[in-house]
């Protein structure tokens, strides 16, 4: 982990929402890393739903879901 950040999105409820995250390139190797979102569980803290984004070569840095 190179950066954890807690974040609101703009939706809740199980609703996709819109957020925002910066982290420094120099800390991200390329093909290497990947960018990881979920939630902590209430019930025991840990971490739920969680996405996995692969940071390819040729990927700019935005992500959009939905």
């Amino acid at each position: 982990t190179i950066h954890e950040e807690p974040v609101q999105a703009t939706s809740g409820s199980g609703t996709w929402g819109e957020f925002g995250v910066g982290v420094a390139s120099e800390l991200v190797t390329r093909a290497e890393s990947s960018i990881q979102l979920f939630e902590y569980s209430p019930e025991d803290g840990e971490p739920t739903n969680i996405l996995t984004i692969p940071i390819r070569e040729d990927d700019v840095w935005s992500v959009t879901l939905d």
